[in-house]
């Protein structure tokens, strides 16, 4: 994973910046839907000095899904993706809601009711974009694959002396090869994944799909797509679909293997 001591000078002041806004914005957007809130909690809940914690937790709720929801992007259960992005939209819809209530109940002068309602779900709405962009501004999003160690892992690990010769350079047709040796060990859990999803999809497309799953991580489900020439809604089917049965699969494979002859 890159840090951000390795991106360009000019760059990071702009991340720095925008991290800076972002956290105004944030915390503006908070003030404000704080104290609206803090105001109808406590009307449900007269003592005003225990009413503030309302608020808390549906603003505090909101920024946990979005935290939530980013760290959890590349997590193959869609079951725990889904559970954030539930509690996000209530959180946040349970805010906009009680700001919108906040301010139509209030009275706002020489304003309509409907703009006093839609002025009130200002604050909310910038919580939650803020709070997001925020997560996605801190988290670094330039990573390394497994295999590509970085400049800390190779201080101080003495390298046998080579002799210097030409580089060894691979042809295109021997890449393919080497790379369609190692796809072809997955043919047999793919063909065991076809039988068990009713698949249309064919047997080698899927362990392609396997294969670029497990030793390429970088690639998008997208990228994925495109590389085996298929829609990225069935490379997420397929993907979904081996997650939930892989350790089935894995177990049996190993009790075949102490099964005596």
């Amino acid at each position: 994973m890159v840090s951000n001591s390795k991106r360009p000078p000019i760059e990071r002041v702009a991340v720095a910046t925008a991290i800076a806004v972002t956290v105004v914005l944030a915390l503006g957007s908070f003030a404000l839907s704080f104290s609206a809130l803090w105001d109808i909690a406590t009307e449900i809940w007269p003592q005003r000095e225990l009413s503030w914690i309302a608020p808390v937790l549906i603003d505090g709720t909101i920024l946990q899904a979005t935290i939530s929801l980013v760290a959890a992007a590349g997590d193959p259960t869609p079951a725990r993706r889904r559970f954030f992005w539930l509690l996000l939209a209530v959180a946040a819809a349970i805010s906009i809601s009680g700001n919108a209530l906040h301010a139509y109940v209030t009275g706002t002068g020489s304003l309509s009711p409907v703009a006093a309602v839609i002025g009130g779900t200002i604050p909310p709405a910038f919580l939650l974009l803020s709070t997001h962009g925020l997560v996605l501004l801190i988290r670094p999003n330039d990573r390394r694959t497994a295999a590509e160690p970085s400049e800390g892992d190779l201080a101080g690990v003495a390298l046998p002396s080579v002799e210097v010769g030409a580089p060894t350079v691979l042809a295109d047709a021997e890449v393919d090869q080497v790379e369609e040796r190692a796809v072809n060990e997955y043919l047999e859990p793919a063909r065991h994944l076809r039988e068990q999803t009713n698949s249309v999809t064919e047997t080698p497309t899927i362990a392609r799909i396997l294969w670029l799953a497990d030793n390429k991580p970088s690639l998008s489900r997208r990228a994925i797509a495109t590389d085996v020439n298929v829609h990225h809604n069935t490379v997420t089917r397929i993907l979904e679909a081996w997650a939930e049965y892989a350790p089935v699969y894995w177990e049996a494979e190993r009790v075949g293997e102490l099964a005596p002859a």
